[in-house]
């Protein structure tokens, strides 16, 4: 019954229809580590299937069945992807799925005896998890660091992209930190000192005609880096506008928080707004303004219990949506250490003398 249910929840985490990534000028290669969301969907991958070999484990088959069966079963999802809008089969995958499966028979077997162990090991153990548990969110402190990439910036004003509308409002003006961004790259010495001044802040500002009718995804400015990201950007996401976070979260390759200013693009349809992210350590904020109308703004915490959308494809955007799961992955982050660490009754046969 474990072991179904495991596979259950893998084919309902692998099979449901995904949203694409934002758009990019190129779509990035399977081999690549370093890729926007690559490094993500290599964490993906070796944790997927650790539950499907813990179940294996528990079932009494060891690493080398669990490998085996976790491949065949990759091997099915990806043909599968295939026919799903927005997944995309690759090889790598099956190969990281199997690995994962050899992992948690592996983990599982060492929580057992970790169990099993006297309690000031087990102590121990749970001091050096609380450790690792620290320095998880340190980390994803870090990460949610504003950043921009030091090479050369190409704003784009309102291009069209596979699988997006284009623009059907009109671009007035943009800036980065205040430097006017034109539809072009900026040159390199500018980016490098807007690079220079993002661990402090980053500010975008656009201003622009929305279109009388919302659009249902439109990018209204992305800033690439040339190369496949998209440190920065605001679209139209129906009635909400959505902002692309300049998060260290997109140089490490993970995937970043989604943060949407909800409504505003419906409320001031057909309107000339004045469009303002800002992102500082620790908060994000979207406002929008258009004569004789009050403004809209969104603001968001990135907060080190964030860390889970990193890896979570379709996770919610920031608000309260995110309060929940957030607390949920601090506590699934403590849960080993508190039950190492909490002392067991002695089972009746050991105690009789």
């Amino acid at each position: 019954m474990a072991a179904a249910a495991v596979v259950a929840a893998i084919l309902v985490a692998t099979l449901s229809p995904a949203t694409p990534p934002l758009p990019s000028f190129r779509v990035p290669p399977a081999s690549c580590l370093t890729c926007e969301f690559a490094l993500a969907d290599v964490a993906n991958n070796l944790v997927l299937f650790a539950p499907f070999g813990a179940a294996v484990a528990w079932l009494g088959r060891g690493p080398l069945p669990a490998a085996v069966a976790g491949t065949l079963l990759s091997l099915l999802i990806e043909l599968l992807q295939g026919l799903i809008p927005g997944r995309f089969p690759s090889a790598r995958d099956v190969l990281l799925n199997g690995a994962s499966a050899w992992l948690g028979t592996l983990l599982w077997r060492a929580a057992a005896r970790a169990w099993r162990a006297p309690l000031p090991t087990r102590r121990r153990l749970a001091g050096g998890w609380l450790a690792l548990v620290a320095g998880t969110l340190l980390a994803t402190t870090a990460l949610l660091r504003p950043w921009l990439p030091a090479e050369r910036l190409w704003p784009q004003w309102g291009h069209l992209y596979p699988g997006r509308e284009r623009y059907a409002g009109r671009l007035l003006a943009a800036r980065l930190g205040g430097v006017p961004l034109p539809d072009d790259s900026l040159p390199r010495a500018t980016s490098a000192l807007l690079a220079a001044g993002a661990g402090d802040s980053v500010v975008l500002e656009v201003e622009t005609e929305l279109p009388a009718v919302p659009q249902r995804d439109a990018p209204l400015l992305l800033v690439s880096d040339g190369h496949g990201l998209v440190p920065v950007g605001i679209e139209m996401t129906g009635a909400d506008f959505a902002a692309a976070l300049p998060l260290r979260t997109v140089a490490a390759g993970l995937r970043r928080p989604r943060f949407l200013l909800r409504g505003a693009a419906a409320r001031f349809a057909g309107r000339t707004v004045r469009l303002r992210l800002v992102v500082t350590p620790g908060r994000a904020s979207l406002r929008a303004e258009a004569a004789g109308a009050a403004p809209a703004s969104a603001t968001a915490a990135l907060h080190p219990a964030l860390g889970w959308i990193f890896f979570l494809p379709g996770a919610p955007p920031l608000g309260p949506r995110t309060g929940l799961p957030s607390a949920a992955w601090v506590l699934a982050l403590l849960a080993p250490a508190l039950l190492l660490a909490a002392p067991r009754r002695a089972r009746a046969a050991d105690a009789t003398p």
